[in-house]
């Protein structure tokens, strides 16, 4: 995000480019499987707006969609000055070469170890030796990096539209979560204007 900013990015920018870093550093709490809230501020229009990206329950049931991504990609496009390119690159890098794994993380492999053993594919990420991986230790995701690779090519609709999206649902299916393809396509964020409650000499928006 730091970087970004220094580039000549927005807040918004930062606020991309942060996400993805962190979906990579820290997966268990910011990972490309949710959705969230956020309010925007425009300075030069004055304008507030608020995203909602909040996961959608399928019509399936029994599991929610994801929109984390489509939700980024709307902020960035209301509100981001650089290429979206320009702003997974460094997520991109962390996933695909490593990043030395936090102290947060680790702790939380440690509480979900027996979990992450059983499941052959967080072993092979987060014991690929056979052992969980300790603080400090590189953490590598080459999968991921290929997810983001294609998001960072192809835009935030990448998970949601086209082959990606129908392997992504049939991934889903295997593992029992009820996803069709027509659930990911209709995940769509909204943006409104936000609600201003003068508040003092401040303005709170809701």
């Amino acid at each position: 995000g730091r970087d970004v900013l220094s580039a000549g990015g927005s807040a918004a920018d930062a606020a991309v480019a942060t996400y993805f870093a962190l979906s990579v550093t820290m997966p268990s709490t910011a990972g490309l499987g949710g959705g969230g809230v956020c309010l925007a501020h425009g300075y030069d229009a004055g304008t507030t707006d608020t995203f909602d990206f909040l996961p959608r329950a399928a019509p399936e049931g029994r599991v929610a969609v994801p929109t984390n991504i489509r939700g980024m990609a709307a902020l960035h496009a209301r509100y981001g000055r650089l290429q979206w390119a320009q702003l997974l690159g460094a997520a991109e890098g962390l996933a695909r070469f490593g990043t030395p794994l936090s102290r947060a993380l680790a702790k939380e492999l440690e509480t979900i170890g027996e979990r992450v053993l059983a499941d052959p594919e967080m072993a092979r990420v987060s014991a690929p030796d056979g052992v969980l991986l300790r603080e400090g230790q590189t953490l590598e995701q080459p999968q991921l990096a290929g997810t983001l690779s294609r998001i960072r090519q192809n835009g935030g609709g990448e998970l949601y539209l086209g082959q990606f999206a129908r392997q992504f649902a049939e991934a889903a299916q295997t593992m029992g979560a009820p996803l069709s393809l027509q659930s990911l396509q209709g995940a769509v964020p909204t943006a409104t204007p936000s609600t201003g409650i003068p508040f003092g000499n401040h303005m709170l928006f809701i």
